[in-house]
């Protein structure tokens, strides 16, 4: 009997079979359920797929246990005798639970002191502390445990290990805080404001820097010292060692007498050295962007403006009467540091403290950029740590607490980990909000976060077998968007690749290849086109379009040019088989109307209009920029009221030149104060 979904459904249970090499009857039974008809007669559907289906409805839209069984009461009733639709949601996950929704509850001490598993899997209470069982506890190792043995376990086996870079031995707190500098972090404890200041970043300058030998501007002494030497794996292995770690909340930790070191910062061992690999990463401390980056904004705010405390309404979070920002959360101080911070304080700050908060917002604009240029990484830690020792010069010790130290490693974990989009928190914490979504028992959060989240693998599983089933949480009307025609595979370099190989006397001739590619480039690509079509491969229509252009420009410009202006109208291009969207815009003199301020802002005169014969552009052309309007700029010397945008690349042309904004020498104090904690002040 051919099902409709019969042949699919026996394939996907033949994919998991290995999963069944201890239980062989299971599998068996799952095999009849793939095979197996709906009801009688049925053609459609066997009784895996339509459960799959069924319950790939109920997860998509969070249906109730309750109701789910409701309802396949009903359709039991409504299909013809003998049909095979389980009765309730137990029955159902007897059967699906073979692909994969089976999971293994696993107690904790409510003190955190250990796991009920392996020999304690019966125990009662805690042998430990004597607490009951019957309670959940935080301490976040006890909890990785079951994790540490998955990854030995997929070491043995040579799997590769993708859990590298994603938690930290110690917490940022103390004289040592720093997790990279260790025992050379430079602080001290500033008396009255009760914390740690965490300064001298002159350390990590070249050795000529002229900040070394400043001191009236710092802490009244030269600095010749070197950068901290980071610890290697091994050598933080070596340290924390003889630490035994007691887990619960009464007895945090427990050092050997030989080892017990009132000085020693290290309070744990990481249960993550128990894998033998780990001491080798370079990366064992990743930096969370995020938090850092909120952290310092919420300190340059509190300390510029005398407050406490985009994405959403900005305007709610803006208190007139008490002068307060309320609320904001870390995507607020993102879009303030990046974006806002630059602008709002060029009119109520002395030009030397404006640039040094403008090169600090360039330098998470930078840092946070999707692309990495790994050449410009050593120009940008140089720039980080001149706007560090700005920062001291112009800000009290308070400001400095372990959050902008941190920032002095960001470029070293940029070079080895990678953009940092990739291992910020945003996602992790957009994240909790789907999981958030899954609790419909408020009694037990944990089960149904658990028993949600692995029906929709087990369900995305089935997806790639079953036709009609989309994956849950991908809106169908993406489905069209996946479904793009083949390109043509590497265009220009494509054709230069087959030049080369066709001309091999050539190959090494730039100028010929350049010209010979400019020439018949336009035939090449008809032909190729023309063979694809041929064996019926998927070709977009643009791209036939283009193929079937008989004028083609010969003589293209390349060049990265920026063009400012304003978007009048927007057009849609019918070209019968496809459209285009082109803007007609209002552009500005690119000679007369916008120049680059000496704080690194592009100033933009939208009264000077020019390129009248060039309105248009293709939509794809196009970045959306923000304008905000200043006070009177001079482009050309004739006072018009010039707008204000920051580029979306302020690092294209570098930082302006320090020298015209650090004015403050040995003998000039001008900028320093001399009523905060901390500061050294001659007598």
């Amino acid at each position: 009997m051919d099902c409709g979904d019969g042949a699919s459904t026996v394939e996907m249970v033949h994919v998991i079979d290995d999963e069944f090499m201890t239980d062989p009857i299971l599998f068996k039974k799952l095999l009849e359920d793939a095979k197996k008809p709906l009801y009688p007669s049925c053609i459609k559907f066997t009784k895996l797929s339509a459960l799959v289906k069924l319950y790939n409805v109920k997860a998509r839209y969070g249906w109730s246990d309750k109701s789910f069984s409701n309802l396949l009461q009903i359709l039991g009733d409504m299909l013809p005798v003998n049909n095979e639709m389980p009765l309730s949601v137990y029955e159902v996950k007897k059967t699906l639970n073979a692909l994969g929704m089976e999971y293994k509850k696993i107690h904790a001490c409510p003190n955190d002191c250990i796991l009920y598993r392996n020999e304690l899997n019966d125990a009662s209470s805690c042998p430990t502390c004597g607490m009951s069982r019957w309670k959940l506890g935080k301490d976040i190792d006890v909890y990785l445990a079951p994790l540490v043995i998955d990854l030995k376990a997929s070491w043995e086996v040579k799997a590769y290990d993708a859990h590298q870079r994603v938690l930290h031995n110690k917490g940022y707190f103390g004289y040592h805080a720093c997790p990279i500098c260790g025992e050379e972090t430079n602080s001290h404890w500033l008396k009255h404001g009760n914390k740690n200041s965490y300064t001298d970043h002159r350390r990590f300058l070249p050795c000529n820097h002229p900040f070394r030998k400043q001191k009236k501007a710092f802490n009244g002494e030269q600095e010749f010292r070197l950068p901290p030497k980071e610890l290697t794996g091994d050598e933080i292995f070596t340290k924390v060692d003889m630490i035994h770690n007691s887990w619960g909340k009464k007895k945090k930790f427990k050092q050997c007498e030989s080892f017990a070191n009132p000085t020693s910062y290290w309070k744990k061992k990481s249960i993550f050295f128990e894998l033998e690999y780990w001491k080798y990463f370079y990366i064992r401390h990743n930096l969370d962007v995020m938090h850092i980056e909120k952290n310092v904004c919420e300190s340059i705010i509190g300390t510029v403006l005398n407050i406490l405390g985009y994405c959403s309404n900005f305007r709610n979070l803006v208190s007139l009467e008490e002068l307060k920002l309320n609320g904001l959360k870390s995507h607020d101080y993102h879009a303030l540091m990046q974006q806002l911070l630059p602008i709002a304080l060029r009119s109520v700050l002395p030009k030397h403290v404006i640039y040094a908060i403008t090169r600090l917002c360039f330098f998470f604009n930078a840092l946070c950029a999707k692309v990495v240029d790994m050449s410009r990484l050593n120009d940008l830690q140089q720039d980080i740590v001149v706007t560090l020792c700005l920062l001291e010069k112009y800000f009290p010790p308070s400001i400095f607490d372990i959050m902008i130290h941190l920032i002095v490693h960001l470029v070293k974990e940029l070079r080895l980990c990678g953009p940092v989009y990739m291992r910020w928190m945003y996602p992790f914490e957009r994240y909790m909000k789907v999981l958030k979504g899954y609790v419909r028992n408020h009694n037990r959060p944990e089960g149904c976060l658990v028993e949600c989240y692995i029906a929709e693998e087990a369900l995305e599983f089935c997806t790639k077998y079953l036709s009609g089933m989309d994956a849950i949480g991908i809106p169908s009307s993406m489905k069209d968007e996946w479904k793009c025609g083949k390109p043509l595979l590497g265009g220009r370099s494509e054709h230069m690749k087959y030049l080369k190989t066709k001309y091999p006397r050539q190959s090494k001739r730039v100028k010929w290849l350049e010209d010979e590619h400019v020439h018949i480039f336009s035939y090449w690509l008809r032909k190729n086109v023309s063979d694809d079509i041929s064996k019926k491969e998927l070709i977009e229509n643009e791209l036939k379009w283009l193929a079937r252009t008989k004028t083609i420009n010969k003589n293209p410009v390349l060049g990265d040019m920026y063009f400012y202006g304003i978007v009048r109208e927007i057009w849609d291009l019918d070209y019968n088989m496809f459209n285009i969207c082109v803007f007609k815009c209002d552009w500005v003199d690119s000679k007369n109307g916008v120049k680059v301020d000496e704080f690194g802002f592009t100033l933009v005169d939208l009264s000077k209009i020019g390129h009248k014969s060039d309105p248009f552009i293709l939509a794809t052309q196009a970045q959306q920029v923000f304008y905000a309007k200043m006070e009177l700029f001079d482009i050309e010397g004739d006072g018009n009221i010039a707008d204000n945008d920051m580029d979306h690349h302020p690092f294209v042309n570098g930082m302006p030149n320090i020298k015209s904004f650090d004015e403050v020498e040995d003998y000039d104090e001008i900028c320093m104060h001399t009523n905060c904690e901390g500061i050294w002040i001659e007598h």
